[in-house]
């Protein structure tokens, strides 16, 4: 009598590829063949980590930037500058960012999928709205994934690459519907009140884009030639504005050697009006600079020859301060209290 045969093993089903994905996968999640050069991780790590720090502990950018200072001087210059446009893209972006990636989960992430969700952020913004590789986007994200929580990868790399493949149709989307959803609600509800749902359609729309950049000049007097070295325009304030930044602050003319620091033009009009307008001007005057980190004001006051005090309640943003004097040559006296 022969033995009776062992029960036939049934292929498992094909996966449907319009299924979603349902949540962390228990294998490795193989994302596309890595881009060819050197690493691509730690550019996209860093701008999800000061995504996190912007989103999940409600710190101003500044402040994040501070508390990501040795992840960020790991970088080079170029890459600093790439991880900090990419958490700025996300930011402006976040509403259709989130939309794309809810759309394609079954489920909400859990808790401890938030590291996950700002991975993904990254990879959406890089491929949808700052023109990245698809591939190198799609592949750093799975790689991060791993290493932040293995189970997660799989779910990174089909949400991922289905978010890239939709990059051209996100890119073109109509203004005023983008600027709709990436306003939060009660924003665009006070906006619609104040101003009425047209004007706050174009106030939405024009924080999309990003802002130009304004410089502060150590001394006022030399800014028609750090505008001709810059290609920068003159502002109203004394300083100069950059419509884009084409290289890494830091490789700009002038960044060594102390001549200039970034200062909105907004934020240069206090210490003008209290005559700082340029070296000497308030010598002899002492003043207190009250939440003074990242140290705009302070620089313009003591450039002018005032004898400042600044005082901020962050350690990690008054080192910033503190460099920012050392670069520029300037000297303040530096309280780190809560005022």
């Amino acid at each position: 009598m022969s033995a009776p045969k062992p029960p036939r093993r049934s292929k498992p089903p094909a996966p449907s590829k319009s299924r979603r994905p349902q949540g962390p996968s228990k294998g490795s999640g193989r994302g596309p063949a890595a881009a060819s050069g050197p690493s691509p991780v730690p550019l996209r790590a860093a701008a999800a980590a000061l995504l996190s720090r912007v989103l999940d502990e409600q710190l101003f950018l500044d402040a994040a930037l501070a508390e990501e200072r040795d992840r960020f001087a790991a970088l080079t210059p170029g890459d600093r500058a790439a991880a900090r446009r990419l958490t700025l893209t996300a930011l402006r972006r976040l509403g259709e960012i989130d939309a794309e990636i809810d759309a394609r989960l079954a489920k909400p992430l859990p808790e401890r999928g938030r590291p996950i969700r700002q991975i993904l952020r990254i990879a959406a913004a890089e491929t949808a709205f700052a023109q990245g590789a698809a591939h190198a986007a799609v592949d750093a994200a799975v790689r991060q994934a791993k290493k932040v929580d293995p189970r997660f990868s799989g779910l990174v790399n089909a949400v991922a690459r289905r978010i890239a493949e939709q990059a051209a149709r996100l890119a073109e989307r109509p203004a005023e519907e983008a600027a709709r959803l990436n306003t939060p609600a009660w924003l665009w509800d006070r906006l619609c009140a104040d101003w009425g749902a047209p004007a706050a359609a174009r106030l939405a729309a024009a924080q999309l884009s990003p802002p130009p950049l304004d410089l502060t000049l150590r001394d006022p007097d030399d800014a028609p030639r750090w505008a001709e070295q810059l290609g920068a325009e003159r502002s109203p304030t004394g300083g100069l504005r950059l419509k884009q930044a084409e290289k890494a602050l830091t490789a700009l003319p002038g960044f060594e050697e102390g001549a200039w620091w970034v200062q909105d033009a907004a934020a240069a009009l206090p210490a003008r009006l209290l005559g700082a307008t340029g070296p000497g001007a308030l010598k002899g005057l002492r003043v207190l600079d009250l939440c003074a980190a990242p140290g705009g004001k302070t620089m313009q006051l003591a450039a002018a020859g005032a004898e400042v005090t600044a005082v901020d309640d962050s350690e990690s943003r008054m080192a910033r301060v503190s460099e920012n004097l050392a670069r520029t040559g300037l000297q303040a006296k530096l309280v780190t209290e809560d005022a």
